[in-house]
C-alpha cells in the first residue's frame, strides 16, 4: 500500500511538472501572439480604409 501511494505520488509530481509547463508555453504563445497583434496594428495605421462602395 505504501509503494502504491509513493508511485502515484511520483507520478502525480510528474504530471504536476508537465501541467507547468505547458502553462508556460501558453503564457510565452499569448505573449508573443498580444506582440504580434500590436505589431500589425502599428504597420496598418497609416495606411487608409479601402472605399467599398458598389461602382454605379
Amino acid at each position: 500500500m505504501s509503494e502504491d501511494f509513493r508511485i502515484l505520488t511520483e507520478d502525480f509530481s510528474k504530471l504536476t511538472e508537465v501541467l507547468a509547463k505547458v502553462t508556460e508555453d501558453f503564457v510565452i504563445l499569448t505573449e508573443r501572439n498580444f506582440g504580434l497583434s500590436k505589431g500589425v496594428q502599428k504597420l496598418t495605421e497609416g495606411i487608409p480604409p479601402i472605399d467599398r462602395t458598389p461602382y454605379k
